[in-house]
């Protein structure tokens, strides 16, 4: 089986990941990376991937958006529900 292997290096021009994310994964168990017989860390393709899954589905699943609107007096009530009801409209 031919496995892609990617230096750090590549996996910051590709995923954006980090150099210390990459670690920190590692020491997480979240990932194992190859060593070359210098020692030199190797990523998997698939391993980054799925690691890259994990975290977004993470990311979207705690996402929360929160609304602000206001208005000075009680007789801009209309106002104020126009408000919420045009950021809403922004979210879709």
């Amino acid at each position: 089986m031919n496995r892609k292997l990617l230096t750090i290096k590549k996996c910051e021009e590709i995923y954006r990941i980090s150099r210390i994310s990459l670690i920190n994964y590692e020491k997480k168990g979240l990932i194992t990376p190859v060593r070359t017989p210098g020692g030199i860390r190797r990523y998997r393709v698939e391993d980054i991937e799925q690691i890259l899954g994990i975290i977004r589905k993470e990311n979207n699943n705690d996402r929360k958006t929160i609304l602000y609107a206001r208005v000075s007096t009680r007789k801009q009530e209309e106002y104020l529900k126009n408000q919420v009801k045009r950021q809403k409209n922004m979210l879709n």
